[in-house]
C-alpha cells in the first residue's frame, strides 16, 4: 500500500502522443533511475484534452458561473475513478479483482453527474413530486444504464451512466401505468432480471 500511496499523488497532466496523460511522481526510483531519485510515471487512460484529464483526473475543480445571477454551480468536483484506480493497481502488479472495484464504489464511490444536475434532479421528484418511471416501476435493478464510452467499448463491460429519465406527475403515473406492465429483461435460472449478469447481457445483446 506504501508504493500505491506514492503513485497516487498526482503531479500534473502532460501530452503524450496525440492524447493526454497523468503524471504520477513517487519518491524514490523503483527501477530504471539512480536510487533515491524521483521517477515520473505515465499510467492509465489517454484523454483526447488536457481539460478533460485534468477534471476526470481530479486535478481541479469546475465551475459554471450564472450570467444573470452571478451564482457560481459546481458542475465537477474531480476524483479518481476506479478505472484509473486500477490501470495504477496493475501498473504497480498489484491484484485488484472487479469484485472489490465494485465494493470501493459501491461504499465510496459519486456519480460523474455534475452536483449541480442531480440537486436539481432531487428537487423535481421531492418538491416537484415527478415520478422517475424507471425507478418506481423497476425498483433498483443493478447497472441499467443507457451510456457508454464507445472509444473504449465499455458497452461490452457494461461500464457506463443511466442519462436517459422519463419523469411524469405522480397522480398521472398512478392513474394510468400498471405494474405489471414492467418485466425486466436479462434473466435466467442463474441470475435474476435484476443483477448486474441480466443487464450486462442486455447491454451488450448477448441475450
Amino acid at each position: 500500500w506504501k508504493k500505491i500511496r506514492e503513485c497516487l499523488r498526482l503531479t500534473s497532466v502532460v501530452q503524450q502522443g496525440k492524447g493526454f496523460k497523468a503524471v504520477y511522481q513517487p519518491s524514490t526510483t523503483s527501477g530504471g533511475g539512480k536510487p533515491g531519485q524521483a521517477r515520473e510515471n505515465r499510467i492509465g487512460r489517454t484523454f483526447d484534452c488536457k481539460g478533460d484529464a485534468e477534471l476526470r483526473l481530479g486535478c481541479k475543480e469546475q465551475r459554471v458561473r450564472d450570467e444573470e445571477t452571478g451564482e457560481a454551480f459546481l458542475c465537477w468536483r474531480g476524483g479518481l475513478s476506479i478505472e484509473h484506480l486500477s490501470d495504477v493497481m496493475r501498473a504497480l502488479n498489484v491484484k485488484f479483482p472487479e469484485q472489490e472495484q465494485r465494493i470501493l464504489a459501491d461504499c465510496f464511490g459519486s456519480t460523474y453527474h455534475p452536483p449541480c444536475l442531480t440537486e436539481y434532479f432531487n428537487e423535481l421528484t421531492t418538491k416537484d413530486l415527478l415520478v422517475d418511471t424507471f425507478r418506481e416501476g423497476y425498483g433498483r435493478p443493478q447497472e441499467r444504464f443507457t451510456c457508454w464510452e464507445q472509444r473504449t467499448n465499455a458497452r461490452y463491460a457494461n461500464r457506463g451512466l443511466r442519462i436517459d429519465f422519463i419523469l411524469v406527475d405522480q397522480d398521472l403515473y398512478e392513474e394510468n401505468v400498471r405494474k405489471e406492465d414492467y418485466e425486466l429483461q436479462g434473466g435466467d435460472e442463474t441470475a435474476g432480471p435484476e443483477s448486474a449478469e441480466a443487464a450486462l447481457r442486455m447491454a451488450t445483446g448477448n441475450h
